[in-house]
């Protein structure tokens, strides 16, 4: 008699499972650099906003003070001030310097702060930084483990 082989049924081999394997981990990986690529996406379209609304602000901010400017040149500081007060700018007047103070809204949590001062015809900018207009909160309520049960 002869040593016959009989096999019932499917065969899976080495070479199938690695195959099963290599397949499910290359999914894994293929939905993970779509979550990256969309989790990127959300945050390129968030920081471009804000830098379109930081131009913004700084455009009109830029553009009070030469409305300033003008009215500088062609007016007396009681013209200055009227229409310092129409633009929402805080002006003082100490001696021949005029110091001119306002902020810009970027966002609903940051604001363009600008300080300038005119002095014999022109300004010189003083302060032009991006600050935050959220009031802080700190919370103190950690409850902390004392060693004691």
């Amino acid at each position: 008699m002869q040593n016959e082989r009989k096999s019932s049924g499917i065969n899976i081999g080495s070479a199938s499972i690695i195959m099963v394997f290599s397949v499910l981990c290359l999914t894994v990986f293929a939905v993970l650099s779509l979550i990256t690529a969309n989790s990127e996406y959300k945050l390129a379209v968030k920081s471009t906003d804000v830098i379109k609304n930081y131009y913004a602000a700084d455009n009109a901010a830029t553009e009070k003070l030469a409305v300033l400017k003008g009215v500088f040149d062609d007016g007396d500081f009681a013209d200055v001030q009227t229409k310092a007060t129409e633009l929402g700018i805080i002006c003082e007047s100490a001696g021949a310097d005029v110091t001119l103070s306002f902020e810009e809204k970027v966002t609903d949590t940051q604001a363009l702060s600008v300080k300038a001062t005119y002095t014999s015809g022109d300004f010189q900018i003083d302060e032009w930084k991006l600050i935050s207009t959220d009031e802080w909160n700190a919370d103190a309520g950690f409850e902390l483990w004392d060693g004691e049960f």
